[in-house]
């Protein structure tokens, strides 16, 4: 099953799930695929398997809601579900940026595996004005794909509402 197509000009990436009776298939090698491009068959291509008994390491944006609606008891269960993320991360490996939206997006924290900074970063979440959801994925999308050192990459969006003031749009 394919699960993503990365187009690079020459370069063509294939990211799937291989199966046999619905047993994942992890001990797959170049050798149990043909591959063809145009109907001709390649026949130099490399593959490589993660070992899924490793944890990726994650690059992951922490993207908060901080419009008004959040004052109170959503602003302090965002900050308790922000600082379990952080708790869970591994020491070394994981790092995470810490951004907030409401009118505007404030990058708070950019990408870093220390648990002290994020978790001050995620404990100055404010509450007033707006909602740019949008902006605020938009803004940890890019966060994400600029500093982010890991091959394992998320951004995570917690909001309570919809969006009333982005400047960006879904398809963005």
């Amino acid at each position: 099953t394919f699960k993503r197509v990365i187009t690079n000009w020459p370069s063509v990436e294939l990211y799937f799930s291989a199966a046999c009776n619905g047993t994942p298939a992890w001990n797959l090698s170049p050798s149990n695929f043909r591959v063809y491009d145009a109907g001709m068959e390649v026949t130099n291509f490399v593959m490589s398997c993660p070992d899924p008994t490793t944890p990726c390491p994650m690059s992951t944006a922490l993207v908060f809601d901080a419009s008004g609606s959040m004052a109170g008891t959503g602003n302090l269960g965002a900050i308790q579900a922000g600082k379990s993320f952080v708790s869970r991360m591994s020491g070394a490996a994981d790092e995470a940026a810490v951004l907030w939206y409401s009118s505007l997006v404030t990058l708070r924290q950019g990408m870093t595996n220390s648990k002290p900074l994020l978790n001050v970063a995620i404990d100055s979440l404010p509450a007033g004005g707006l909602t740019a959801v949008w902006d605020g994925i938009y803004a940890g999308l890019q966060e994400v794909r600029t500093n982010g050192v890991n091959s394992c990459r998320a951004v995570v969006a917690l909001t309570d509402g919809g969006d009333n003031s982005s400047t960006r749009t879904v398809a963005e």
